[in-house]
């Protein structure tokens, strides 16, 4: 795999700051267009950026935004990294949702194992949404202002993004989907989408949000996002309002990271 001289200097940028290697994957089988892993105490002792290859494209956008999102934690002073992590109430409240009268677990006969499967699921998932939508889009700002000739990728990949979260929106999705995962996950997807309407000036971007319901939501998130400084330290902060609006500040916990010794 030959990587562009960009893509190797944001490598090393990364590198240089975490004083941690980064390791570049393929991995076929991610259900997203990439994925980080950020070295952590006792488990992973180097930064990965796994990207899913797709023929005739090139991941070099993707491993430059995951690097830009690993900088944004290494940015901050140590005492000020945190990781985000489920909460036993959040726990609780996905799993009350999904075992509810006429909700997923009796609709579908749910065995107990399947409904903490699905509890995980949601709870993950919703979680890695709202951490990593208003962060993400922060890199996007960095990369387009940094490196410049990266924006025709970028637009590729946003294109996608937006793609797989058009698909979400779905009433097979819906109907398998606890109410209150589904209506977070599609505000956070529809502050995306306008965030990129605006940007590239294409109205019918953000059109889906508006036909289901979710244009308000959207208009706040990013609201929200543009009345919050752009320095890393801020980026708690910007990811805590948007949890406040979406009423799912009780869904997680923030743990102290632990870089590998």
């Amino acid at each position: 795999m030959e990587l562009r001289i960009i893509t190797r200097e944001v490598i090393k940028l990364l590198e240089d700051k975490s004083g941690i290697p980064v390791r570049v994957l393929q991995e076929p089988k991610l259900t997203t267009i990439a994925a980080v892993r950020i070295a952590r105490e006792g488990s992973v002792p180097a930064h990965f950026v796994l990207y899913k290859p797709s023929a005739g494209e090139s991941p070099d956008y993707a491993i430059c935004f995951g690097c830009g999102y690993i900088l944004r934690l290494f940015s901050t002073p140590p005492e000020q990294r945190f990781d985000i992590a489920e909460s036993i109430q959040g726990q609780e409240e996905v799993e009350k949702e999904i075992s509810t009268p006429g909700g997923i677990a009796t609709k579908y006969q749910l065995k107990r194992a399947q409904i903490e499967e699905f509890r995980t699921q949601f709870l993950s998932g919703i979680i890695t949404h709202l951490q990593s939508v208003p962060v993400g889009l922060r890199v996007s700002e960095w990369l387009s202002s940094s490196y410049p000739e990266l924006n025709e990728l970028q637009e590729t990949h946003v294109k996608k993004e937006l793609y797989i979260n058009r698909e979400s929106l779905k009433a097979e999705v819906q109907e398998i989907t606890p109410p209150r995962v589904f209506q977070a996950a599609q505000a956070i997807s529809a502050a995306y989408a306008l965030y990129w309407s605006d940007k590239y000036s294409k109205p019918d971007i953000f059109n889906p949000y508006r036909l289901y319901g979710f244009e308000k939501d959207g208009e706040t998130l990013i609201d929200i996002y543009k009345s919050t400084p752009d320095d890393p330290s801020y980026d708690k902060t910007l990811i805590e309002a948007w949890a406040k609006y979406l009423s799912i500040t009780d869904w997680y916990n923030w743990v102290p990271y632990q870089p590998p010794e």
